[in-house]
């Protein structure tokens, strides 16, 4: 057959499909945090070698932008964590059974 759902409606379909079934987005800002704090402390190594052999033009710059990168990359990880919790209190609060009963005999 043939859908009579446009693009737009499709793309609502997938959001709707991808954010109401599953918490696994709300692992992507754990990951991202991580990785961004991560990469800051490995600029900020990078960027304190740099400063010893060469001269940097601009004093402060370093610990200017290694310390926001950090900084954001700890609010995402927080936010992540947050999003979990919620995720999981969601689940919670739909009250699914784990297991579903086939049929019940001699009741």
């Amino acid at each position: 057959g043939h859908s009579n759902y446009n693009f737009m409606r499709m793309i609502k379909l997938a959001r709707l499909g991808i954010l109401s079934f599953s918490t696994r987005i709300l692992a992507t800002g754990v990951y991202l945090g991580a990785i961004c704090a991560f990469i800051s402390i490995c600029f900020g190594i990078f960027y304190i070698f740099q400063n010893l052999i060469f001269s940097i033009p601009v004093p402060g710059y370093t610990s200017l932008i290694v310390s926001q990168f950090f900084i954001g990359g700890i609010i995402m990880l927080i936010l992540g964590i947050i999003g979990e919790y919620i995720g999981e209190l969601f689940h919670e609060v739909k009250g699914r059974p784990n297991y579903i009963i086939e049929e019940i005999k001699n009741y």
